[in-house]
């Protein structure tokens, strides 16, 4: 495994990373946005630094329960169109916090087989039933539902993007399902909302399934460049969670610095849609780039760009030598995956708009590498990566090559 820690190289060069004095291109950072570098947003924590303390000092509701906290939170439930929101340290604490104070023993739990570890673990520490569908398989999910008539409130819990995937849940008839059953609609870390809109707010057109979802659950520490996590809903909901979950209670409070940072970015993100445009544009010429040259890339509806290795020693060796080359792509391997199916991730963030010649450089990279492993490049490799790379349909800006 390779561990990695650094920098950012310049504030001019969010795309890449300053490790042992030399420079890398990082495709597997979750700053999707490239909110992190972002001026405003150092300036909100510079700006909560001077004026109070760095640090918390105590859980939320014993004295660390800042006044930043109500400004970010009614600022979380005016962005999702919702009563009200409340703040986690992180989307694990959310999630586990969530789903083991609302699920109850002898509740039916319908969750997607490739729910994130934070879904997973909440329900487990439930001790609700469980009857998990297939991925995306809206189908199985009716099945289940059918099939478990006996006693206990159903309910339907999903994450938004799959980040290992990089495809979003079929929301639409998710919600039909809900519409035709009594059974409840949890959703989960809708990055999606903020990378993918529909709407020019940000939102992931949130109103289309406001009715029937009872619970969203959404990060900052993504798409918003920052750190921490809320759970929106009616508030009612609220209340409750802010008496009952124990990773609220029994957790020291966010700094001050963090909570401005939060504001600071949701306030970014509604001001310039233009970052959303600029990362579909950047995720779209390095799938087409890969997919082009023959490489398998799973079908994703995101900046989520899995290559697909296989074997998890293959996967391994493709990262160790993207790495030696000065490209962090990093393997993932079960049990984050299923078996047989290790992976390189790769995102693509507004901030990478590079040269042509900066992303022919790391499509080179994978061919070469492609070509050390299987002894061969997949086939008219050559000819796709030139018109690949002199095609200009795709607005690929900026001023730094790869060096």
């Amino acid at each position: 495994m390779i561990l990695t820690c650094g920098s950012p190289a310049s504030a001019n060069l969010r795309a890449f990373f300053n490790f042992c004095r030399k420079i890398y291109l990082n495709l597997s950072s979750n700053d999707y946005l490239g909110l992190s570098q972002q001026g405003a947003l150092k300036e909100a924590v510079a700006a909560a630094i001077e004026k109070w303390r760095i640090w918390s000092g105590a859980s939320r509701l014993i004295t660390g329960n800042h006044q930043l906290y109500e400004c970010l939170e009614e600022k979380v439930a005016r962005f999702k169109n919702i009563d009200a929101s409340l703040i986690f340290s992180s989307c694990y604490m959310a999630n586990i916090g969530m789903l083991s104070s609302l699920l109850q023993k002898g509740d039916r739990v319908f969750p997607d087989e490739l729910n994130h570890a934070s879904i997973i673990d909440g329900i487990r520490m439930s001790k609700a039933r469980v009857y998990i569908y297939r991925h995306g398989d809206t189908e199985h999910l009716e099945e289940l539902i059918s099939a478990s008539s006996e006693e206990g409130r159903p309910v339907i819990v999903t994450d938004t993007v799959f980040s290992m995937d990089g495809d979003i849940a079929p929301l639409d008839i998710l919600a039909a399902i809900r519409g035709g059953v009594t059974v409840s609609w949890w959703w989960t870390r809708p990055m999606s909302q903020v990378c993918w809109a529909e709407e020019a707010s940000g939102r992931l057109n949130f109103s289309r399934w406001k009715k029937d979802i009872d619970v969203t659950v959404g990060t900052f520490s993504k798409a918003l460049g920052s750190y921490g996590a809320y759970v929106a809903g009616s508030r009612e909901l609220i209340d409750f969670l802010t008496n009952r979950a124990r990773s609220l209670i029994y957790t020291t409070a966010l700094p001050p610095a963090v909570l401005a940072a939060n504001i600071a970015s949701l306030e970014v993100i509604t001001q310039d849609p233009g970052l959303r445009e600029r990362l579909k544009s950047n995720a779209a010429f390095l799938s087409q780039g890969l997919s082009g040259m023959g490489f398998r890339i799973l079908p994703s509806q995101t900046a989520i760009l899995p290559l697909m290795a296989g074997r998890d020693q293959q996967a391994v060796d493709i990262g160790g030598k993207l790495f030696q080359e000065g490209i962090i792509a990093k393997p993932i391997l079960p049990p984050t995956v299923p078996a047989g199916s290790a992976r390189i991730w790769k995102d693509y963030t507004p901030q990478k708009n590079l040269k042509t010649e900066t992303s022919g450089k790391y499509l080179d990279g994978v061919s070469s590498l492609w070509t050390n492993v299987h002894g061969h490049v997949p086939a008219e490799t050559e000819r796709r990566r030139h018109y690949i790379l002199q095609s200009n349909c795709l607005d690929i800006q900026g001023t730094h090559s790869y060096t």
